[in-house]
């Protein structure tokens, strides 16, 4: 009585009371998905994901791996395929999954 209850560990809250959800960890990009990617000078552009592959000193079982845990070969959509290269997750905003990848059947390069 007359104490207020502290949230317990792993439950933050703001300054103005309210919880904050649990941040999830982000899902792994699939091969043969578009979202916008940082280009190497900052831009940001349509790229596939072509492959991906575990980073390199990741040691972890296939089923323990995250998303951070790859890299992921990118080919951007409106530039020669010279300029595909290897990307950190860091660089693909997973938010930004074109809707033709995410629909089935839908056309391949359709915003």
């Amino acid at each position: 009585p007359g104490m207020a209850r502290r949230a317990p560990p792993g439950e933050g809250s703001s300054a103005t009371g309210r919880r904050r959800p649990r941040e999830e960890p982000p899902q792994v990009p699939e091969v043969g998905a578009t979202f916008t990617v940082a280009w190497v000078d900052g831009q940001r552009h349509r790229g596939e994901i072509v492959e991906r592959r575990v980073r390199r000193g990741v040691e972890s079982a296939e089923e323990d791996l995250q998303a951070a845990d790859y890299d992921y070969y990118v080919h951007y959509c409106d530039f020669d395929r010279r300029l595909d290269e290897w990307v950190p997750l860091e660089r693909i905003d997973v938010a930004t999954r074109c809707a033709a990848d995410a629909a089935p059947g839908g056309a391949p390069g359709a915003p």
